[in-house]
């Protein structure tokens, strides 16, 4: 799979922003950066914080939005809810080394906090 760095994903389906950590033909590797919007069950702390890992099939559709620059206001909202270390994190580490692909498909539902499918 190709590794990405820069590139960020604006899901229109869902109202969130991710962060692609790789794309090979219609396989994205993505990490959360934001919440859904209006969605009672997901929160800054499960959905971002845990550091959130999702790999998928999901093809784009019209709304989407990929960019290589992450809006401003997005930016802001990370480093207001899960503070400057943490947004650093999330918008610059390289997670794809650290993940152990069967952890990660056993606790998948829907994605997978990363501390789920370290590797040993």
């Amino acid at each position: 799979m190709s590794k990405l760095t820069t590139k960020f994903h604006y899901s229109s389906y869902w109202g969130s922003w991710s962060r692609v950590l790789s794309h090979e033909g219609n396989c994205y590797v993505e990490v959360n950066l934001t919440t859904i919007p209006n969605c009672s069950s997901s929160s800054w702390e499960d959905d971002v914080a845990e550091v959130v890992i999702r790999r998928h099939y999901t093809a784009r559709r019209h709304g989407d939005i990929d960019t290589d620059e992450l809006p401003r206001d997005i930016h802001e909202a990370m480093i207001e809810h899960l503070g400057k270390e943490m947004t650093i994190s999330l918008l610059g580490s390289d997670f794809l080394p650290e993940i152990d692909w069967e952890k990660y498909h056993k606790h998948c539902n829907g994605g997978c906090p990363l501390d789920k499918c370290l590797k040993d």
